[in-house]
């Protein structure tokens, strides 16, 4: 079973920290749990958009802008 809440500690410290590629880690996990609330969802697949950002990886910029049905993505 996937601890959520220490993944979710993990990537903000690790983001906090500009360890981007820690918290990437971190945060693809936890986009695949599937079972939480669309808020706290949400809250962890804007991280992980902000860390790609950051990484990058705009093909998952794009996926977590279109998940989010946002344009926020950028580059």
């Amino acid at each position: 079973m996937i601890d959520a809440a220490a993944h979710w500690t993990r990537a903000a410290a690790a983001i906090a920290a500009r360890k981007y590629e820690e918290a990437y880690d971190h945060l693809r996990i936890l986009a695949g749990v599937v079972d939480r609330i669309d808020f706290e969802y949400e809250e962890w697949i804007r991280a992980l958009l902000d860390v790609c950002r950051h990484l990058g990886r705009w093909r998952q910029v794009a996926a977590c802008a279109a998940y989010l049905g946002t344009t926020e993505g950028g580059s």
